[in-house]
């Protein structure tokens, strides 16, 4: 008998009318199914049992649906798994004066700790091993969720405390979802969620405009990832070198599979009435009450002035942000599609990764198609190249170790012109290095170690005379956000080529997790390091110091709120030079201005809080008098 498209073994049926009656529930009956080394044993009233798939001898498990008992009395549903599946013991569900749903077992328990039964509305979906199962308390909630995404952290409006307390509602809803689903994710996954949660806090202490898109994408790519490790679907439980394809699954191949899942198990929860009545209801009391509600609010209005002005400021706004909101809820739509392939998504998968290491290997191997000759044809004209024209420009680069500025150029056009060019070419060898290390064949071992081990040093050369030259530039021209990140970047570049040397002499060293974690470790000390206060303090003290010539305050007018209390101090310094204490003042107008408004607007926009923002808000307040005396210098 073929059931579903598995045809692995013959399914012996006893009817209902032929069965003995079952103890336990009146008027029984006892329906049997087996196949290979599997029996589920269902006793009902009066019900009809009927078997939509059985699963292979693997022990992944056996979906039985049945039809609700006509009595109301007690049916259960018990599975009993040989022991050629791996468990022994049963488990079963009791349901009573309601429609027995799909059950779906989930095999790996023992006789001490039985597997789970899990209700399963969309067991009869073909091509999901352990199908998806709806729990309607999520199901209302993530909606609210894909809103409030949009609202609070696509959208904007100052990407702020919203951003923390969106992160900590999506925690706390993730971990209250593993608990209810029997998820228990290792010590080491939470590592993932501190990550998050960290680099989600760094939104309500600071604003840094430059940083702030990328993290947040950053944050929002972790996410999926963190579930993926937290229900082992990942080819590997550990971040390693199948990153790649543990990141495809994890952000798009499993949620995506899964919206589409749970889109067929919501309709046909619609359809057997589950949702649909109660909905049905709920709008259906919405309107009969509505023109009463509407009645109680003009009477109300008419009796108390002061409840008839609150109306007037409530209508009016919900005026002004009905198209928004309504503009917000349309785009909350695939947010929350999103959201349900996510969660349903990866728990269906759970313990069931998309390919077993060995078959992540073997496609790996089937990916590396260059041959030795070919990569050491492509790559020692391109060695040679590199070494000749670091010969030939040997005491040019040099000369930013002895800080000699070259004929005919300003520091500017030597530490500009230098510094990209080495940059761009160390860019261009960690390239090389990572296609050598996917593409290159196994035979070409040898060959790919010593190329490897060239690149790295030639580019840990570069980048060491790369930062010297911005140092030299900084230390002449001050701190710029580009020039504080161009350095971090370079940095980063330095320790992952360090670490890619230690792989070439060290082959079991898990480069990729050392690279990630180096990178993330360095992403937190630049979001904590609130480089808008830490550029003008740079700045002003080496300004005051006699190290910088020339202070230009107009590179602090872009920066956060941390900048505020040293350009006061420029302000109110009478040693400064009149001209630097008006440009600071112009700079503190404009903010104690945007202040200003924020206080006069009744609503201001909460979103974008942050503890920075509030420090600079208190002292534009406190010093108001000094820096509105006039107008702005133009």
């Amino acid at each position: 008998m073929n059931m579903n498209g598995i045809n692995e073994h013959a399914v012996n049926t006893v009817s209902a009318d032929d069965a003995p009656e079952s103890g336990g529930c009146a008027g029984g009956a006892v329906n049997t199914v087996e196949s290979g080394n599997a029996a589920i044993s269902v006793a009902e009233s009066d019900a009809v049992a009927v078997i939509s798939t059985i699963k292979p001898a693997d022990g992944a498990g056996v979906t039985v649906n049945m039809t609700e008992p006509t009595d109301g009395t007690v049916a259960t549903v018990s599975v009993i798994e040989s022991s050629g599946g791996g468990t022994s013991g049963a488990v079963s569900v009791v349901e009573s004066g309601a429609a027995i749903e799909p059950a779906v077992y989930v095999s790996g328990g023992t006789k001490e700790k039985p597997a789970r039964l899990r209700l399963d509305p969309a067991a009869e979906l073909a091509g999901e091993p352990a199908g998806i199962s709806l729990d309607w308390r999520f199901t209302a909630f993530l909606p609210v969720m894909g809103f409030l995404f949009i609202k609070w952290v696509a959208k904007g409006g100052g990407h702020g405390i919203s951003v923390t307390v969106f992160t900590l509602m999506f925690a706390a809803t993730a971990l209250l979802w593993f608990k209810a689903r029997d998820i228990r994710p290792s010590k080491g996954v939470y590592l993932y969620l501190g990550w998050i949660l960290l680099a989600a806090l760094s939104f309500t202490l600071y604003r840094n405009p430059m940083l702030e898109t990328v993290l947040l994408l950053l944050i929002i790519a972790a996410v999926p990832y963190f579930f993926a490790a937290a229900c082992e679907v990942r080819t590997e439980n550990r971040l390693g070198g199948f990153l790649i394809l543990d990141a495809w699954d994890a952000l798009l191949s499993i949620p995506l599979g899964g919206s589409a899942a749970c889109l067929s198990a919501f309709s046909a929860g619609l359809k057997r009435g589950r949702l649909s009545k109660g909905v049905l209801f709920t709008l259906l009391g919405v309107l009969l009450t509505l023109p009463v509600t509407m009645g109680v609010a003009i009477l109300l209005r008419q009796a108390d002035a002061a409840f008839d002005a609150l109306w007037l400021r409530l209508n009016q706004r919900f005026t002004l942000t009905l198209t928004d909101n309504i503009t917000q809820a349309l785009l909350s739509l695939p947010a929350t599609l999103y959201l349900f392939g996510l969660f349903y998504g990866t728990n269906a998968r759970k313990g069931s990764p998309s390919r077993t290491p060995e078959q992540a290997a073997a496609l790996a191997n089937r990916c590396r198609l260059l041959p030795g000759a070919f990569a050491a044809g492509g790559i020692t004209p391109l060695l040679c190249m590199y070494a000749l024209f670091f010969l030939s420009q040997t005491a040019y680069f040099l000369d930013a170790f002895k800080g000699l500025l070259p004929v005919g150029m300003t520091y500017a056009e030597y530490a500009r012109r230098g510094f990209f060019e080495l940059c761009t070419v160390s860019g261009i060898n960690l390239v090389l290095i990572v296609t050598l290390a996917l593409f290159a064949r196994r035979g070409a071992g040898i060959m790919r170690k010593i190329y490897t081990l060239t690149l790295s040093l030639f580019s840990i050369a570069l980048i060491v005379i790369s930062l010297r030259k911005m140092l030299l530039y900084i230390g002449y021209y001050g701190l710029t956000p580009k020039r504080l990140a161009t350095s971090w970047f370079m940095v980063f570049l330095l320790l992952v080529f360090l670490l890619n040397i230690l792989w070439v002499f060290r082959p079991s060293f898990n480069l990729v997790r050392w690279s990630a974690a180096a990178g993330a470790v360095m992403l937190l000390m630049f979001c904590y390091a609130d480089i808008s206060a830490l550029i003008p303090n740079y700045n002003v003290d080496a300004y005051r110091d006699g190290r910088l010539a020339q202070l230009d305050l107009d590179i602090l007018r872009d920066l956060g709120d941390g900048a505020t209390p040293r350009l006061l101090e420029v302000m109110l310094d009478e040693e400064m030079d009149g001209g630097l204490r008006e440009s600071a003042r112009m700079i503190l107008w404009e903010r104690a201005s945007q202040v200003r408004r924020q206080d006069m607007d009744a609503a201001m926009d909460w979103r974008g809080w942050t503890l920075a923002g509030s420090r600079s808000g208190r002292l534009l307040r406190e010093h108001s008098t000094q820096i509105l005396a006039g107008p702005p210098a133009l």
